[in-house]
């Protein structure tokens, strides 16, 4: 147990690697407040583990989280509607610069959340893009923009709250 808290293995070995458990689990104790087990996984599996991330929707969950009150799953959603309207201006401008044919490949790729095959005729018919060259131009001018990375022979949006705004609105 860390902080009188039970957690998964997955859960348990995160919070030792960032030192959660005695920081910002912490804090939630030390005013009152406490965190579900499965609030905690499902943050962490959220964000594969991303550790800014992580804190960032913890510190927008204590915030919603009144004293005496239980932080549980519930209030995942309505801390990550907050942050991601804080974020809505910077997202939509960014989007708006990018030309066409990548914004249609970053929505592909959003939708997928980890996408593989992306030149296949499969993966172009069913998103409706143009041909197997045209995005392969567009993977190299949204990896070269950071707006992609590229693991396991997978693509996936860079950022993770703009993957989510986008799922969102595309």
């Amino acid at each position: 147990p860390v902080l009188g808290y039970t957690f998964s293995r997955a859960s348990r070995t995160a919070m030792v690697l960032w030192g959660l458990g005695t920081i910002l689990l912490g804090l939630f104790e030390e005013n009152g407040k406490k965190v579900t087990d499965q609030l905690v996984e499902n943050v962490y599996t959220l964000f594969d583990g991303h550790t800014w991330y992580v804190q960032l929707m913890l510190n927008e969950l204590f915030i919603l989280t009144d004293k005496k009150g239980i932080c549980d799953v519930p209030m995942i959603n309505l801390a990550l509607n907050n942050i991601i309207a804080t974020q809505d201006f910077t997202f939509q401008e960014i989007f708006s610069r990018l030309p066409e044919k990548q914004k249609e490949i970053m929505i592909a790729i959003a939708k997928e959340q980890k996408a593989k095959g992306v030149t296949s005729a499969a993966f172009i018919k069913k998103y409706r893009l143009t041909s197997a060259s045209s995005v392969q131009s567009g993977l190299k001018g949204l990896l070269e923009k950071d707006m992609l990375t590229q693991e396991s022979g997978g693509y996936q949006v860079y950022d993770r709250l703009f993957n989510i705004w986008l799922r969102r609105n595309y």
